[in-house]
């Protein structure tokens, strides 16, 4: 969201440190689920990977909101902790994947911004004699 935002106001031609940090703090109020909203209303995800960004922050809130009381006190058989594994890894398979477009978005969005500067600087590069 802030990389989105630093490239539509240019900030890496003008960088505006005052407005940054007043996102970076807006951003550290929200939760993933209405940071996960608000970004979908900068950057276009196509049906699918915004499935599983909803799936793996489903399996988040599930993880941290109520796992071991689901399973309370199945940790004390065999057969309990191979049911809580396996959900363990249901859960990480979600995580893991929608972690792997988020790397793959972030590494577009640093190309997008560095052939930008790129850009910036030939234009602002004084010709040569």
């Amino acid at each position: 969201m802030l990389s989105v935002n630093g490239l539509k106001h240019d900030w890496h031609i003008a960088p505006d440190r005052s407005d940054a940090q007043k996102l970076y703090e807006k951003m550290g109020k929200l939760t993933l689920g209405n940071l996960l909203r608000q970004t979908c209303q900068d950057v276009s995800f196509d049906d699918n990977t915004f499935c599983i960004f909803d799936a793996a922050l489903d399996a988040r809130n599930k993880l941290f909101h109520g796992f071991f009381e689901r399973h309370n006190f199945k940790i004390q058989t065999d057969e309990g902790r191979a049911i809580m594994m396996a959900d363990l890894e249901q859960l990480h398979d979600k995580l893991i994947n929608a972690w792997r477009i988020a790397s793959a978005i972030s590494a577009h969005l640093l190309v997008k911004l560095i052939a930008e500067v790129a850009e910036t600087a030939s234009k602002r590069a004084p010709e040569a004699p």
